[in-house]
């Protein structure tokens, strides 16, 4: 279920495009996700394809850092938090919908804990995402990822100011649903070049 991804680190890689889920696709998915809310069992969402990868140059460089920063209490928490963040899922299939599901998520509740996403080639695109609920037309213009975020982000907030009129209590029952019925296809790919397996 999309609750047992949080706390999950994704890294996107460079050969995948940028973000470019319209607000039709959205609110079909919404409209999808609410609809099924009366039905029992799971909602699949299409596969994603993963690769674990562990960033061993990164642990590297962040490790020695934090030796010669720190001779406190908390170096165990700091090397363990490293293990973490330069362990994570290279997503080879699956990007838009995965990053929909995150914006839809924190538009449903902006405390939320999730999980996290990384660019390899479009580093503020995560700051971006990170801190979607706060983001302005003018800052969406100056990137065409952050155009498509914040236009799906103000879909979501228009479908949810809608929903609520007849259900007031849409947020958390599509939050609930949302984490708890919801699954991604996971299909995790070993020793297969990324590139053939997101061409194919």
């Amino acid at each position: 279920s999309v609750n047992e991804l949080v706390d999950m680190n994704f890294l996107i890689p460079g050969y995948q495009r940028g973000y470019r889920w319209e607000e039709l696709q959205v609110t079909e998915l919404l409209n999808d996700l609410y609809a099924f809310i009366k039905t029992k069992g799971y909602y699949c969402l299409q596969p994603l394809v993963v690769r674990s990868s562990n960033d061993i140059e990164l642990f590297r460089k962040r490790a020695g850092e934090i030796l010669e920063q720190n001779a406190s209490d908390s170096l165990v928490t700091d090397i363990h938090k490293l293990m973490e963040e330069s362990s994570y899922w290279e997503v080879i299939d699956g990007q838009q919908r995965l990053t929909t599901i995150y914006i839809i998520l924190k538009i449903l509740n902006e405390d939320i804990r999730l999980f996290n996403i990384r660019y390899v080639t479009r580093k503020r695109s995560q700051e971006f995402l990170s801190d979607i609920i706060n983001k302005t037309k003018e800052e969406a213009d100056d990137n065409i990822d952050f155009f498509h975020m914040y236009r799906v982000r103000e879909s979501v907030r228009t479908w949810i100011e809608e929903t609520s009129r007849k259900d007031k209590d849409v947020r958390q029952i599509m939050t609930d649903t949302l984490l708890n019925r919801v699954k991604f296809i996971w299909y995790e790919s070993f020793g297969e070049d990324p590139v053939e397996v997101f061409t194919r």
